[in-house]
């Protein structure tokens, strides 16, 4: 399949959309889990509010995944929206800690970024497996049930920003990961500019917050697909998905072509003007022309010096 850049507003607009939710989130979480919660809460709705329009309002790498494995998303679609969030995360990260650093005027700062098994309340790794795993799922889960395509709208945003507030709060006290892979990536790249020591740790415990929400979203989007086709047999449910979508465009068809049929029956009968038959014209007679008799010959020679005068007579 060749990667093609059908959609770019829809691309930047979840660039844009994940780099400020990272950077406001990553702000506020300096004063605490609960803040942390509010904030990325109110964000992402305020975020489908302004740019909801021109993209799905995903913001993560995990509904979108998820949203891929239900048949709601294309994979180039896919692939370009996750890109698209992980670049976001990185910019955002890169501005919370340009932020931070004039803050507190100084390079040794540490911003709200994904870990494991240190001294700040971190749950060990075995812990954090069962976190990111258990609230990607749950995430994934909301999301999925909450729309029936691939955009999030205020109506289904609402009730994935009460998901996504006690993911956060939860993943605050142990992770510190928000159960977006995005986020977890673009600060752990940002750190790098830091002058803390251990700024490369996130960098090197990554991969633990990349795998795990990535396999709670494929269960989360697997039992979604089981709950609604009240069989765990995928390829049936998504034939059934592809069979309405086309039923659906048969009866639209149906739909119109009823309606011009009405149409042409309320329709008054245009009165067609009677044809009327013109008499022909008469053609006019021909006067006959009376032809003078040949004169009587009675010799050749004599038949001969008549044509010769007859000529003469032309010629003059």
């Amino acid at each position: 399949m060749a990667l093609t850049f059908e959609n770019p507003k829809e691309y930047i607009a979840e660039l844009i959309g994940t780099a400020i939710l990272v950077t406001i989130g990553c702000m506020v979480a300096a004063a605490g889990m609960l803040p942390a919660a509010i904030a990325f809460t109110l964000a992402y709705i305020g975020l489908i509010y302004c740019i909801g329009k021109y993209c799905g309002c995903h913001f993560n790498p995990v509904i979108t995944l998820s949203m891929f494995v239900t048949g709601k998303m294309k994979a180039n679609d896919t692939l370009w929206y996750v890109l698209a969030q992980i670049i976001g995360g990185i910019i955002g990260g890169i501005i919370t800690i340009i932020i931070a650093a004039q803050v507190w005027h100084t390079g040794n700062v540490w911003v709200y970024v994904s870990m494991y098994g240190n001294d700040n309340g971190h749950i060990e790794w075995f812990g954090a497996i069962i976190v990111e795993f258990m609230l990607a799922f749950i995430l994934a889960y909301v999301a999925m049930k909450a729309t029936d395509s691939k955009k999030i709208d205020m109506k289904s945003g609402a009730i994935v920003a009460v998901a996504l507030f006690g993911v956060v709060y939860i993943a605050a006290a142990m992770t510190d990961s928000a159960a977006n892979p995005a986020k977890s990536i673009g600060t752990a790249f940002a750190m790098m500019f830091s002058g803390i020591d251990g700024k490369f740790d996130p960098l090197i415990q990554l991969w633990l917050f990349i795998i795990f929400p990535a396999l709670g979203a494929l269960v989360g989007a697997f039992v979604y697909l089981m709950m609604e086709s009240g069989e765990f047999d995928l390829s049936k449910y998504l034939a059934s998905k592809k069979k309405d979508k086309s039923e659906v465009v048969e009866a639209d068809e149906l739909e119109d072509a009823e309606y011009s049929e009405e149409e042409a029956a309320t329709e008054e009968p245009v009165e067609e003007e009677p044809i009327v038959d013109e008499p022909a014209e008469e053609i006019p007679e021909i006067e006959s022309v009376e032809e003078e008799p040949l004169p009587e010959v009675e010799s050749e020679e004599e038949a001969e010096e008549i044509v010769v005068e007859e000529s003469e007579t032309k010629t003059e």
